[in-house]
């Protein structure tokens, strides 16, 4: 059973937020917090995060169906996706399965990152000291993600991790996104999401100075984009 808050202001537009990987939902009570009065929304704690327990290793299909339960079971029709990082990532492929109106992925692991010689050299040196049974430095352990994740979680991100989409994929998507870039962000690169950007056909993209939580500071910019995708 997935954790989550629903307020509905009875009106006609539902946000549905969506936090990142190693986060909850609390993450997005700043952005609601600007909208609470404004419009219904859902705001939901992915399993394996916050109150939602994870009982078995999830593939990103299996975040969507659980999202697609809640959307079902308040007969919501029209509902409108906002997320940060992974939360893109979960509602980008949300869109494929389901339906949503529109999109704001704020800093989206959504297109794979350019070649990195330092990635591919950790990945190559895990298999080797696996092989070799030798005891693995820091260095090779994997990001800190997987570091910090453990049980079905760890299996979860192994899933997840290397979960991109294609250009073609991404060609496809026909709803209008409004993207959220930061300059400084070492997570989402900007080059990347400028890619996303390209081969989204409906897109916007917006870019801040900041780090990957630079969302948390421009809660006024992100309210006007919000207020812009609704209105029009």
């Amino acid at each position: 059973m997935i954790n989550f808050e629903y307020k509905n202001n009875d009106t006609n537009f539902t946000l549905l937020f969506v936090h990142g990987w190693g986060v909850d939902s609390s993450y997005m009570k700043p952005l609601i917090k600007s909208i609470e009065n404004s419009y219904s929304y859902i705001n939901i704690d992915l399993n394996g995060f916050g109150l939602s327990p994870l009982k078995r290793a999830f593939t990103l299909d299996d975040y969507c169906e659980e999202i697609n339960r809640i959307i079902s079971h308040l007969e919501i029709e029209e509902v409108y996706g906002i997320a940060h990082s992974f939360g893109g990532k979960v509602l980008l492929r949300y869109q494929e399965m389901y339906l949503l109106k529109r999109m704001i992925l704020i800093a989206p692991s959504i297109y794979k990152p350019p070649f990195s010689l330092i990635k591919v050299i950790k990945i190559y040196g895990y298999k080797l000291f696996k092989i070799m049974r030798w005891n693995l430095p820091s260095f090779f352990k994997g990001s800190k993600d997987y570091i910090n994740a453990t049980g079905n979680l760890k299996e979860t991100f192994l899933n997840v991790c290397s979960y991109y989409f294609s250009k073609k994929r991404l060609r496809r998507v026909r709803i209008k996104i409004f993207l959220i870039g930061f300059n400084k962000d070492k997570e989402v690169k900007l080059k990347s999401l400028k890619k996303a950007h390209k081969y989204l056909r409906s897109s916007e993209l917006y870019i801040y100075d900041g780090n990957h939580f630079e969302y948390l500071n421009r809660i006024k910019e992100i309210r006007g984009i919000i207020s812009y995708m609704i209105d029009r």
